[in-house]
């Protein structure tokens, strides 16, 4: 916008002259010097795609601002612009010119304010003026508040909430004793790791402290991923086990073609993950665990009158071939691939998972454990879900034996911070998963591996 002749480009650096914005944040934000300058370093730190942290949260929040149509009072605008010509002493110049206009004669004060020749006396009519002035500023700065005005103001906001958010990850590290080096590595991982879609942790305190104790000790941080395998049903009538990971296609029971995305970009989200943190030195043992008991809890072997004993023979088989191609492929990026019952087996704790499983199975089913609300949402799911998709769809009674099978499952799997004390989960940001894996004792991370 242009203000008596000056023009005022308001964008994410607010004004051409204006101090760089992160140093600005920074010091709004950091009391002392040491800090600012720690926090700096990681704000200029390059990204693999060769821009810096700050230009990625810069980026970040101008894409979120002009995605949402968010509201903003004109009055918090005004107040915006007023304090950006504030931070450069602009309003200051402004002002000053803006009276110079009202009375030409005090532009003499102005010029021995500015020789420190002011000998303290004030002309008659300079404080009227200079209210004046700043009633006329004001005033043509509300006139000069367009859309753009607002997304400005939107996007600081969020570049602003992000750098609190990370001085706060910064503080966890130096309070649990980090130092230099060990201090970005951290920002680094956690800056990358809440940067994920659809981010959301439990247990986040303990997710840090065993990533900051891997940095700092070099202890062994074992990363768990549950993996699904992925159901499809031809024709309505069957079940398929995919045995790749690529794109599929099947007919369904209407007669149309059903699409599946592959995998591949979900694969190499995991691998970027653990790049991340050995790149940031981070001692890690990643395990994807495929979920073989998925299929006797969704489809027992009598097939519930849904499925053939020869179809659930068959998907079995389908899937050792995946899970044998998965082995390989993720084999070459450095991470394991077992299935649950081998991983458990290996472990010694097999036993003790199916008892663990057993009890909440029968908690479950006595409508203990989780609220009933929650367990019917599901079931409704399920049933629902399979009506639309078989010919000859099963009943509630299936649909509810089958929610609760694959729920102890899930809640079952926190025997694993049980074979590794330093163990985190990551998987699907998905609300059944979640709100199942959330209540066990493993620190977890989720988020959306689909994009």
């Amino acid at each position: 916008m242009t203000l008596f002749g000056i023009n005022l480009n308001l964008n994410t650096r607010i004004i051409d002259n204006q101090k760089d914005l992160s140093s600005v944040l920074t010091e709004k934000i950091l009391k002392r010097k040491d800090e600012r300058e720690k926090f700096q370093i990681f704000l200029n730190s390059k990204l693999d795609d060769g821009i810096t942290v700050f230009e990625s949260i810069c980026n970040k929040a101008k894409e979120t601002s002009e995605q949402n149509n968010d509201e903003v009072p004109n009055e918090i605008l005004v107040n915006f612009v007023t304090n950006k010509l504030k931070q450069v002493d602009l309003y200051k110049q402004l002002t000053r010119q803006i009276i110079e206009e009202i009375n030409p004669e005090f532009a003499l004060l102005h010029k021995k304010i500015d020789k420190e020749k002011f000998d303290g006396k004030v002309p008659f009519g300079y404080p009227n003026a200079n209210k004046l002035a700043e009633g006329l500023l004001q005033a043509k700065i509300k006139d000069s508040i367009t859309n753009q005005t607002r997304l400005d103001y939107l996007t600081e906001n969020k570049i602003e909430e992000k750098i609190r958010e990370m001085t706060r990850e910064m503080f966890f590290a130096i309070n649990n004793g980090s130092k230099d080096k060990q201090i970005l590595q951290f920002l680094n991982i956690r800056f990358e790791l809440l940067s994920q879609k659809s981010i959301e942790e439990t247990k986040s305190d303990k997710v840090k402290r065993i990533l900051l104790d891997s940095i700092i000790n070099g202890t062994k941080v074992t990363i768990y991923h549950p993996k699904c395998m992925r159901f499809c049903y031809p024709n309505g009538d069957s079940l398929e086990i995919i045995d790749h990971i690529g794109d599929h296609t099947i007919k369904t029971k209407d007669g149309n073609d059903y699409f599946l995305p592959g995998e591949d970009q979900h694969l190499s989200q995991l691998s970027e993950i653990k790049k991340i943190l050995e790149t940031n030195g981070v001692n890690v043992s990643f395990v994807v665990l495929v979920m073989d008991q998925d299929l006797d809890n969704c489809f027992p072997r009598d097939g519930g009158g849904i499925i053939s004993p020869e179809n659930i023979t068959k998907a079995e088989s389908d899937g050792k071939i995946y899970y044998s191609k998965l082995k390989e492929i993720l084999a070459k990026k450095g991470i394991n691939v077992l299935t649950q019952t081998e991983y458990f087996n290996n472990a010694g704790q097999l036993g003790e998972y199916q008892k663990k499983k057993n009890e909440r199975i029968s908690s479950l089913k006595k409508g203990n454990l989780i609220k009933e609300n929650f367990v019917e949402e599901r079931v409704n799911y399920f049933y629902e879900s399979k009506r639309k998709i078989f010919k000859n769809p099963p009943n509630r009674d299936f649909a509810r034996l089958r929610v609760i099978l694959e729920m102890a499952s899930m809640l079952s799997l926190d025997i694993l911070s049980d074979i590794e004390t330093n163990s985190i989960l990551i998987a699907e940001n998905i609300f059944s998963m979640k709100g199942l894996i959330a209540r066990g004792n493993i620190p977890s991370i989720f988020f959306d591996l689909s994009s």
